[in-house]
């Protein structure tokens, strides 16, 4: 696990590359993409050139306008292996970090003929079907190829067939919340790896909550006409801002996780986040003490931590709410994280 000691800037051969370019294949937001946006506002922030790269260009991106109002380029590969080869063969003052399976394919393959040095961290702690399954084997398989492997929890490292290092997920801390919001809410792609529809069930047996889904995917059809009188759909959000002082409770009530960005972001924010105990979750989460963990997969003891929270005095909410802040802050925030990223990127020249 990374420490949060400081940057030593003055022992940093700044000379040994010029700009990392953030490599995805991406058309919507999630947590991959909040994690990419993240590390390049830190990057900078490090006065570090930064670049982000979509391999294919799928119309108006959510990452493009925030990149844009930081100064932060972003650019299209449109193409698969040989347009990425013709692009990068321009950047060999660059190093390249990759985030996805098809960035992280392409990317290795491309770096490793052009002697450019590669990075790629592991998000997912899904296993796909089909297709996506084969994608994920040719990604794990091809890790050896990078120049250093990071991992977002201990079961992917565990999974992976190279040398692996863990690193956090992180965010920039942002301004404490003015007010405490109402909803129970589950943020996220709606699909089964998800399993939202654990959210009606615990809006069935606690129907006194107000419940709220913000997120599209295959099961919306599903979900919308099963949902009691107190769910609420806001659909897909490519800006969270606004959404999140509706927010006091996160559930994340998936079937498989790695560190999920929401999780941190929400609890940065005060907002208390009851999960099960799924891959590094327990690394940000203490139970009882800046949030709510639950082993195993049953929807009821998720309702049963809910009331829990809401017999505590007011009092002991807010404490709970600084301690799930300050996880963050000590942890997972940008100035945790990324002096270290940084010591891994020059480490290797």
């Amino acid at each position: 696990m990374v420490s949060s000691r400081p940057l030593a800037v003055s022992r940093i051969n700044k000379e040994a590359f010029m700009k990392v370019i953030l490599l995805l294949d991406s058309r919507g937001f999630g947590g991959i993409e909040s994690h990419v946006m993240q590390l390049a506002f830190g990057l900078k922030a490090h006065r570090q050139a930064v670049e982000v790269w979509l391999l294919k260009d799928y119309g108006r991106h959510p990452l493009s306008n925030k990149l844009q109002q930081q100064g932060i380029t972003m650019d299209h590969v449109n193409g698969g292996i040989r347009a990425l080869y013709r692009k990068l063969a321009t950047q060999t003052d660059a190093i390249v970090h990759s985030h996805g399976y098809k960035a992280g394919i392409a990317s290795r393959l491309v770096c490793k003929i052009l002697s450019i040095r590669c990075f790629s961290t592991f998000h997912a702690g899904e296993r796909g079907r089909g297709k996506m399954a084969i994608y994920q084997w040719l990604d794990e398989h091809t890790a050896g190829l990078a120049t250093s492997v990071f991992a977002v929890s201990q079961p992917i490292k565990l999974r992976l067939p190279a040398n692996c290092e863990l690193v956090n997920n992180f965010i920039h801390l942002p301004p404490w919340p003015m007010q405490l919001g109402h909803e129970v809410a589950f943020v996220g792609r709606l699909s089964d790896e998800k399993a939202p529809h654990r959210l009606l069930s615990m809006a069935q047996a606690l129907p006194e909550c107000h419940y709220a889904f913000y997120g599209d995917g295959p099961l919306l059809s599903h979900l919308r006409p099963a949902a009691p009188e107190n769910v609420s759909f806001y659909g897909q959000q490519t800006n969270m801002e606004a959404r999140w002082k509706n927010i006091q409770v996160l559930i994340i009530c998936s079937r498989q996780e790695g560190l999920p960005m929401v999780a941190i972001e929400a609890m940065a924010r005060g907002i208390i986040v009851i999960a099960f105990e799924l891959g590094a979750l327990a690394n940000l989460i203490d139970d009882g003490i800046n949030g709510w963990l639950v082993a195993g997969q049953n929807p009821a003891d998720l309702t049963l931590k809910l009331h829990a929270w809401r017999q505590l005095s007011t009092p002991q909410q807010a404490r709970m709410r600084q301690q799930a802040r300050h996880k963050v802050a000590q942890t997972f925030s940008d100035s945790a994280v990324i002096p270290q990223l940084l010591r891994r990127y020059h480490a290797a020249f």
